[in-house]
């Protein structure tokens, strides 16, 4: 199936952040700092017209990284029965293309434990030891070199 994606505003991320991250939580959790700020960016993976996957992309420094030029990704969310379909590379790839330039730039995320094969297969390494956020799930942190 063809899977386009296309820059999104806030709040359309939020279905599916609330379906995918956030199940049994407010809607108000699906809000992330950073969300409104000019710098951010939001892109959606659509099938025809149907929005099946978001993620969020912030200029948020991290100190694990010397490079000044840092972009978190956050919010990678996929609806559940288009998940394994391509449709979280197209997401990614997306962001890579957007954001390669010809400074250095470093793009990091905090990965849920059981999405870590699935970034290591999208190019990404990890760092650190396993920690746990305020969503009480284990999470790692892992980058990649633009």
């Amino acid at each position: 199936p063809m899977i386009t994606t296309k820059t999104i505003h806030t709040f359309d991320t939020y279905p599916i952040r609330h379906a995918v991250l956030r199940k049994g939580k407010p809607l108000q959790s699906c809000f992330f700092t950073n969300d409104t700020k000019k710098s951010t960016l939001h892109i959606g993976a659509y099938l025809k017209d149907e929005l099946v996957g978001v993620v969020s992309v912030y200029k948020e420094n991290n100190e694990q990284f010397k490079n000044q030029n840092q972009f978190q990704v956050r919010g990678m969310a996929v609806l559940e029965q288009y998940q394994k379909k391509g449709v979280g590379k197209k997401l990614i790839n997306r962001i890579l293309s957007d954001y390669k330039t010809d400074k250095k730039t470093t793009i990091w995320l905090n990965s849920r434990e059981e999405a870590i094969p699935f970034y290591k297969k999208n190019g990404f390494t990890e760092i650190g030891t396993i920690f746990v956020n305020e969503t009480n799930i284990p999470h790692k942190v892992m980058f990649q070199e633009l």
